[in-house]
């Protein structure tokens, strides 16, 4: 690390020009909690998918292992009414109501419903509406195919991803929130020691925005800009605290060395679109415990914890599933040393950067 030392009326002034972030072949993080469940499962037809994702009995599927043996799909589709609506006043309209009958909703096209012009195709989509087009679930195809002399129907949905048995979080659980990237262009914090009449006062405080480190005061400009895109439209608050301890396995017992750093309640109207959210503040460990973690953030590193509490405009709630915020990406910080020059070369400072964009 680099180290400027300088007397200055009387004190000793020692500066840690901030450290940076792993980052990812454009950016660099580890995965959102969940993420690592696998999200290639593509079935064809419901009838071939594992059925505890739909709440039926999970294990065998019976003789054939077909869908139809263990559970009414006439009543799986009866059951699975439009999403509620949560949107804004004056802001986003909710989508239309489906048209067709329980039975055959038009917005799905479910195999053996009826079409009208042969060899027509169409996205189809087998599962529940609340997990359509989320995290890692797409629509499948399905064509419009001749079933008697004057009647045609929708053949099977072929390609439908649907989400992962057992996931409940991350992409494989399809559900809002699932899927995205919250860009923070600096997350790097600065150490900065006074020493005067031998006694020593340790500070750590945010940088500025374009990742300088000032003196032994936080800056009074905000700590970061940032953006958000994400697959699905809502009211989303975000945070950032950076931690103690090892990322590979984080405890909750993990010292934070900052009050977290939040966006506050910020409407996403459009999915997957990128939008500005509001800047992050400048921070402080201004309290014996964060200042107590700073010292064990510099002695042995640490990473920084993005949350979310939120609801999408479909009335679903984003959090840990008890009320609290939801974890979905950790990454971690390069060691000290990596912020100076002479060790950018070093395996473990290759690609440090000082910021965090990666997605989740």
């Amino acid at each position: 690390m680099r180290w400027l030392t300088k007397a200055v009326l009387g004190k000793t002034v020692s500066k840690t020009l901030g450290i940076g972030v792993v980052a990812a072949v454009a950016g660099a993080v580890v995965v959102a909690c969940g993420s690592s469940q696998d999200p290639t499962a593509v079935f064809d037809n419901p009838r071939d998918a594992g059925i505890d994702v739909y709440g039926g009995p999970s294990g065998d599927f019976g003789e054939g292992g077909k869908f139809a043996d263990v559970i009414d799909i006439d009543a799986y589709y009866y059951n699975d009414p439009p999403a509620q609506w949560c949107g804004p006043a004056g802001g986003a309209t909710p989508p239309p109501a489906p048209g067709g009958t329980a039975e055959c909703p038009d917005d799905k096209n479910r195999e053996g419903c009826p079409c009208t012009v042969e060899g027509q195709t169409a996205s189809c989509w087998p599962g529940p509406r609340v997990n359509r087009n989320l995290g890692v679930c797409r629509d499948g195809q399905t064509s419009c195919i001749k079933t008697g002399e004057l009647t045609t129907a929708w053949g099977p949905c072929s390609g439908a991803v649907l989400p992962t048995s057992g996931a409940t979080k991350g992409a494989a659980a399809c559900k809002c929130f699932s899927a995205g990237k919250w860009d923070i262009p600096n997350v790097i914090p600065c150490f900065y020691d006074i020493t005067s009449n031998n006694v020593t006062t340790k500070y750590a405080h945010s940088t500025t925005g374009n990742g300088v480190c000032t003196d032994e005061k936080k800056p009074t400009t905000p700590f970061s800009t940032d953006t958000l895109t994400v697959d699905c439209e809502g009211t989303f608050d975000l945070c950032m605290v950076i931690k103690a301890g090892d990322l590979k396995n984080p405890k909750p017992t993990d010292c934070a060395m900052m009050d977290p750093v939040c966006t506050g309640a910020t409407d996403y109207p459009k999915k997957n679109v990128t939008k500005a959210f509001p800047d992050l503040k400048a921070w402080e460990a201004s309290t014996p415990a964060q200042k107590a973690c700073a010292d064990t953030f510099r002695a042995g590193g640490g990473y920084a914890e993005l949350s979310v509490l939120g609801k999408s405009y479909t009335c679903d709630t984003i959090d840990d599933g008890s009320g609290q915020r939801y974890v979905f990406q950790r990454f971690p910080y390069c060691p000290l040393k990596c912020s100076d020059p002479a060790h950018k070369a070093d395996a473990e400072c290759v690609g440090c950067a000082n910021g965090a964009s990666g997605s989740f």
